[in-house]
């Protein structure tokens, strides 16, 4: 072999090495860039990280199916049946008949049930049916039109009871189940999350419902009176209107307000009240009243009485549109809420005395709450 063709043979094999020597520098400097310094590769337990995730989802998932085994025992199917006497063109009377449904949910075991008002006015007969139970007949216990709330009774004890829960601690966006009764199919459940907080719907002549939550959960003509659910199976609404012809747009009426106004429906029959109607006063309200009617208000903070309900305590003590509430048994009244509360606070003609302005001209009146 010539000393050329050695030459080039070896040139080539010194070729060879040194290529393979830079692709191995190029590999780790590739592998160091793209994996953050870390030559290694990191010593991952896949089956742990699985694991983990699973747990994590179980954690998160809303589990319909045990709020409905806790609450489903108390919730009520409610048939009703209205008797008229009507008269036609001749004045002969004659008996006009109507049903309705709602549901309803039991909050004591010895067999009161909590519903809409709406479900049980008028009614001549009211039937009741819990799961796996036999219909019996219900007695009207009190109603409340203003709130849309009503109490009846059934004769049978040691019911399942529905808990309460919380509503003044609700948040938008949480899960929630409704249990009714829509179009007659019993024990019907739907699920949806609470859309918004606070809202106000008029529900019929002269009844305006304020603080209702709204939900998406689906709520039909039946579902009037049943619970809205949380996540613990706690009631946290009474299901009471939805907007027709509108999806996934239902309305209930917060507990911790329904509770306030069971406790009298149970105790007197009817809601106690003061009888105004009336709006919390600002500076702005004050001027705009000023400029609307020309009456001096020497106040900026109070109740400005809007209206007042014929033969309510309110009318008794002499209160008149246009009054504005500054203090109420010896209370500085600065809101119609802090008004309201005050007033649930009072017992059946518990006295009430009121001090407040007509004009410019201060005012104590005195009456009870019945």
């Amino acid at each position: 072999m010539s000393t050329h063709s050695s030459f080039q043979n070896l040139r080539f094999w010194v070729y060879v090495v040194i290529s393979l020597v830079l692709l191995a520098i190029g590999a780790v400097f590739f592998r160091f860039f793209t994996q953050g310094g870390n030559v290694s590769p990191p010593n991952l337990n896949f089956n742990t990280v699985q694991v983990g995730l699973e747990e994590r989802g179980r954690e998160g998932v809303f589990d319909a199916t045990k709020v409905v085994e806790k609450v489903g025992p108390a919730v009520a199917q409610i048939n009703t049946r209205t008797e008229l006497v009507l008269y036609d063109y001749f004045r002969r009377p004659y008996l006009s008949e109507s049903e309705g449904l709602g549901s309803g949910v039991v909050i004591e075991e010895n067999g009161y049930i909590l519903t809409n008002n709406h479900v049980v006015a008028g009614a001549t007969t009211i039937e009741v049916t819990l799961p796996g139970r036999e219909p019996v007949e219900a007695r009207l216990v009190g109603a409340d039109p203003q709130t849309d709330l009503a109490v009846i009774k059934i004769s049978d004890s040691d019911l399942p009871v529905a808990e309460l829960g919380d509503s003044t601690k609700l948040k938008v966006g949480e899960s929630v189940v409704a249990i009714g009764n829509p179009f007659g199919f019993d024990n019907t459940v739907t699920t949806g999350v609470i859309s918004a907080l606070g809202r106000s719907l008029a529900v019929g002549q002269n009844v305006w419902l304020e603080g209702l939550i709204q939900t998406d959960a689906s709520i039909n003509p039946g579902n009037s009176g049943g619970p809205l659910l949380n996540a613990e199976g706690q009631v946290i609404g009474i299901n009471t209107a939805i907007i027709e012809q509108a999806q996934g747009i239902g309305f209930s009426i917060p507990i911790h307000m329904a509770v306030e106004v069971v406790r009298d429906l149970v105790k007197y029959g009817k809601v106690l009240r003061l009888g105004v109607y009336a709006e919390t006063l600002t500076r702005e309200t004050a001027s705009r009243i000023e400029r609307a009617v020309g009456l001096e208000i020497p106040v900026t903070t109070g109740v400005i009485v809007l209206g007042v309900k014929e033969g309510s305590p309110a009318a008794r003590a002499g209160l008149r549109a246009g009054d504005v509430i500054f203090e109420f048994n010896g209370k500085k009244v600065e809101s119609r809420d802090q008004l309201l509360k005050i007033t649930s606070e009072l017992d059946y003609r518990d006295p009430i005395q009121i001090t407040a302005f007509r004009g410019r001209r201060r005012l104590r009146l005195t009456t009870r709450l019945e």
